[in-house]
């Protein structure tokens, strides 16, 4: 069974868990030294879930933000974050490679 399979194809499917996303953003947002890995782990998820289900442009946006909290990150503890650093470089690079969906927003 593939991604696809448990989450559907995204309009018909379970919605996606920008849930979390969601939530990690307003608890970092109160508390800038807390969640901060927590939100760019849920955005990496997001990110991926979303190029499986064929939504690049979502998807890179995601992993952009993503990684601009891992490099905040890394300013802070370089040793223990550019790992995570660079799987976020290594999704986005994925999402690039994946043909763009030709939708556009509103319509």
């Amino acid at each position: 069974m593939t991604l696809r399979h448990f989450l559907g194809t995204g309009r018909h499917g379970p919605p996606l868990p920008d849930e979390a996303v969601a939530l990690y953003r307003e608890l970092a947002a109160a508390n800038p030294d807390g969640p901060l890995r927590d939100l760019a782990v849920s955005l990496n998820n997001l990110a991926v879930q979303l190029g499986h289900l064929e939504r690049r442009e979502e998807g890179l946006t995601a992993i952009r933000e993503a990684a601009d909290h891992y490099r905040q990150l890394t300013l802070r503890d370089a040793a223990k974050y550019e790992p995570d650093l660079q799987t976020s470089l290594e999704v986005a690079e994925w999402l690039e490679s994946l043909p763009s969906s030709g939708r556009q927003s509103g319509l």
